[in-house]
């Protein structure tokens, strides 16, 4: 069986940094961004749109089993749907069959999208990373463009906000709360230790 990371991650815990090096050091395929890039290939829509719709809160309600066809790659009736809604069904049923096709090709880290919950019959390991506030902080301002000019209230009104999406996108397709710890076999403070050594000692858990 392939050997497969997921990281679910805080906004600006550095959660994609440390899979870049996890995936550096093991010699995994890295995942994150491409599978927006991919999806809009499949589905003919912007990458725009489809990164809009994976990562913001779901625009509806709905009952989780319907969150859950999403995830799980099956159909429901399409009466009940207007066009924005199966529009967003196509999405995420693109994602489903990419991540699984991804993960089926060989060893690999993806980055969030529910990837841990997807994959869950092929027994990933599945990490979560957090940080103080103020590392959090100061890692956005560090990746914010140039003309981005919020103060530390702005920007932590912004983080939540991206986090809240995050959280609910996650407990829509799962129905599992998003960063619980009892959903993942290690959760990490990034606050203190550096990411290369993090990624030493994920990667002496992926060895072993």
């Amino acid at each position: 069986m392939n050997k497969i990371v997921t990281i679910g991650r805080q906004i600006g815990s550095g959660g994609r940094e440390l899979g870049k090096i996890i995936a550096q050091k093991t010699g995994f395929a890295f995942y994150d961004k491409q599978i927006v890039a991919q999806i809009a290939q499949r589905t003919q829509f912007s990458p725009e749109y489809v990164s809009t719709v994976l990562e913001q809160e779901p625009e509806w309600i709905a009952p989780v089993t319907v969150g859950h066809s999403f995830v799980d790659g099956t159909l429901f009736d399409s009466n009940v749907m207007g066009q924005a809604v199966l529009n967003t069904t196509l999405i995420y049923k693109e994602q489903h069959k990419l991540i699984r096709e991804l993960a089926a090709k060989g060893n690999c880290v993806i980055v969030g999208r529910c990837a841990d919950f997807i994959l869950a019959d092929m027994q990933p390991l599945r990490l979560f990373c957090y940080a103080s506030i103020e590392k959090r902080l100061a890692r956005c301002r560090a990746m914010a463009p140039e003309d981005e000019h919020l103060n530390d209230n702005e920007l932590m009104r912004k983080m939540k906000e991206v986090d809240s999406n995050r959280a609910a996108y996650y407990n829509f397709c799962t129905d599992q709360e998003w960063g619980r710890k009892r959903n993942y076999d290690m959760c990490i403070n990034t606050s203190q230790l550096s990411m290369e050594k993090i990624a030493n000692a994920v990667k002496s858990v992926i060895v072993d």
